[in-house]
C-alpha cells in the first residue's frame, strides 16, 4: 500500500497480545496519532449515532476530511467534511433508541467527491475548522461563562480574601 514510511507499525507479537494502553510515551512504538491520521486520505466513520465527534475533529486538525452519517452530533463536528443520509434507521438496545444506518451508495458518493476535490484548499478549511475546538476557544467561549454563571449564583463577588473568581487568565 506504500504506507510502510508513512507511520511505524507496531511489532506483530505486540499486536496479538492486544493494543497497548496509552501512557503518553508509547508513541515511539507506533502509536502516535499525528502520523496515523496523516496517513489517511479520507477518515470515514459513518457510525449509528455518534456522541462526542473527537475523531473527526482530530482528522480536521491534521488536514484530513471526514465523512459521517447525517445523524446525531456528526454534522456539528464534521465541519468542511461530507455527511451521507441514513438509508434507515433501527431501534436496538434501550426502548426508544434509534441507530441511523448510512447509505452504501451515500458513501460511495461521499468518497468519490472527496477524492476528486482541492486536497489543499480543503485542508485549509479543515485545520480552521478544528482550531474552533482548541482549548483556548472552548475555555473562552464556553467555561468562563459558565463558571461567571456559577460564581454569581453560588459565591459572593466580595470575601474577606477579596474579589473572589473562577474564571481561567488565558
Amino acid at each position: 500500500l506504500g504506507m510502510g514510511e508513512a507511520i511505524k507499525w507496531p511489532d506483530r507479537r505486540n499486536v496479538a497480545t492486544g493494543i497497548p494502553e496509552w501512557d503518553g510515551e508509547n508513541y515511539i512504538d507506533g502509536w502516535d496519532m499525528v502520523k496515523l491520521y496523516n496517513s489517511f486520505d479520507v477518515n470515514m466513520l459513518c457510525t449509528g449515532g455518534e456522541g462526542a465527534g473527537f475523531p473527526y475533529i482530530e482528522a480536521a486538525a491534521c488536514g484530513v476530511p471526514s465523512i459521517g452519517t447525517d445523524y446525531a452530533g456528526a454534522p456539528e463536528y464534521l465541519g468542511p467534511g461530507l455527511t451521507v443520509p441514513a438509508k434507515e434507521y433501527v431501534i436496538l438496545n434501550a426502548p426508544g433508541t434509534r441507530y441511523a444506518l448510512p447509505s452504501i451508495d451515500g458513501m460511495a458518493e461521499a468518497l468519490t467527491k472527496l477524492m476528486n476535490t482541492d486536497r489543499e484548499k480543503l485542508a485549509r478549511k479543515l485545520t480552521r475548522h478544528a482550531e474552533r475546538y482548541s482549548w483556548d476557544n472552548i475555555v473562552k467561549r464556553y467555561v468562563n461563562p459558565f463558571l461567571d454563571e456559577c460564581e454569581e449564583e453560588l459565591f459572593p463577588l466580595y470575601t474577606s480574601s477579596g474579589v473572589k473568581s473562577w474564571r481561567q487568565k488565558i
